[in-house]
């Protein structure tokens, strides 16, 4: 699965990634919270919040997602 470029934040001195992955409902908007509050914390680490292809009632391949 190719890398969504637009889901990937640089902050500081991008000296780590933090990853955040949301859950079946919601998607990385709902996560806004979550990523201020990252930044905060680790302010050198670039984020990376990805649209995952799972909801609900997905049939997305999990080994594809992973």
């Amino acid at each position: 699965m190719p890398v969504d470029m637009r889901w990937f934040t640089r902050n500081g001195g991008s000296k780590e990634l933090v990853v955040i992955l949301h859950a079946f409902r919601g998607g990385p908007d709902y996560l806004a919270s979550v990523a201020q509050h990252v930044r905060t914390l680790f302010p050198d680490a670039d984020q990376y919040l990805p649209q995952l292809p799972c909801h609900l009632f997905s049939r997305a391949d999990p080994e594809e997602i992973a």
